[in-house]
This record gives structure tokens, C-alpha cells and sequence, in this order.
């Protein structure tokens, strides 16, 4: 009884291992690299509350409770007040506005000033890509 009380405890152990390297491969690291996701706090902030929210709008439903509704209608009346307020220019081709928390990013590919880099992939193959003006290239052999 006590080997089988201890096979348990190990395959539960390895279990619980492969569990958390999956979770780290696929949530800390990107695209199976060595390289650590960038802002990662909001990263992982932004994977637990869409995975919250939908749970306690389904125990708000069945409680009877209807205000996610509200909430969602006073959202989409702030979004149509939005449309009223211009756009700022943040930089070549992307202008941005807000208003009471509601905020729109636009992206004009065509209006933003492009420059190619020669990349060398994990494969060794050579690609050129698009980076705007101004930004710093990946690193060669991350992906």
C-alpha cells in the first residue's frame, strides 16, 4: 500500500510539472523562445480577468442580476460620444481619442513611413520585413 500511496505522489508531482511548463511555455515566454513576454503583469492581468468576467456574469445571470447590461449600454453610449471628440496625431499614420474611459486607436498602414530589415530566423532562412520608422528591429534568431 505504501509503494502505491508513493507511485501516486510521484505521478501527481510530474503532473502538476508538465502543467506549470506548459503554462509558462505558452503564457510567460513568446512563440517557444528563451524571450520573456513584454509587460507581462498586464499580460497575465488581462488572462485572469477574461477568464473572471465571463464566470461572474454567468453567476450574476443565474442570481437574477442584470447589471452587466446596464454596464454594457452605458459602455456603448460612452462609445457613441466618442465619436464626437477629433482625433489627435500620435505619430505618422496612428491618431488616437478619449473621452470618460472609452478610448480608439486608428492605424493608416498606408500613412506610416516603413523601412525593411534583412531578419535571420530561428531556421537559419532570411526574411525582409516591415518596421516603422524610428523602431528597433527584433533581434536576429528569436523566432
Amino acid at each position: 500500500m505504501e509503494k502505491l500511496k508513493r507511485y501516486l505522489i510521484i505521478a501527481l508531482l510530474m503532473s502538476f510539472s508538465l502543467g506549470i511548463s506548459r503554462f509558462l511555455s505558452k503564457e510567460i515566454f513568446i512563440e517557444s523562445t528563451y524571450v520573456v513576454r513584454p509587460h507581462l503583469d498586464l499580460y497575465l492581468a488581462m488572462r485572469v480577468r477574461s477568464v473572471v468576467t465571463p464566470v461572474a456574469e454567468l453567476i450574476a445571470k443565474l442570481q437574477g442580476k442584470t447589471s452587466s447590461n446596464v454596464d454594457k449600454q452605458t459602455v456603448a453610449e460612452r462609445y457613441d460620444a466618442l465619436k464626437n471628440v477629433p482625433f489627435s496625431q500620435i505619430a505618422s499614420g496612428v491618431a488616437a481619442h478619449e473621452k470618460d474611459g472609452v478610448a480608439e486607436t486608428v492605424y493608416d498602414v498606408n500613412n506610416i513611413k516603413w523601412i525593411n530589415h534583412t531578419y535571420t530566423r530561428l531556421d537559419g532562412s532570411v526574411v525582409v520585413i516591415k518596421i516603422p520608422e524610428g523602431q528597433k528591429p527584433p533581434p536576429d534568431g528569436v523566432l
